[in-house]
């Protein structure tokens, strides 16, 4: 499948190609992320959940988890 609305796929693989495994990994966690809960979402609609539902639990995990990481002293980048 090609991704027509990525206005330069050419140059962010150029990017990926200059960045470290760990940068990799980092990489991959958003879009993952995106892709399971679309794929929940769409499994779970016709039980009642709606996209502003999800939205809602989404924004609560990552409070908690950077409630969490603050505790321990760990920093991670702002989600606002």
């Amino acid at each position: 499948m090609k991704i027509e609305n990525v206005p330069d796929m050419k140059a962010a693989r150029a990017r990926y190609e200059q960045t470290d495994a760990a940068g990799l990994i980092g990489q991959q966690v958003a879009p993952r992320g995106a892709i399971h809960s679309i794929e929940w979402l769409a499994t779970h609609q016709a039980d009642g959940v709606t996209p502003q539902m999800m939205l809602e639990s989404l924004r609560t995990q990552l409070f908690e988890l950077h409630e969490v990481a603050h505790a321990r002293g760990i920093a991670l980048p702002s989600y606002r």
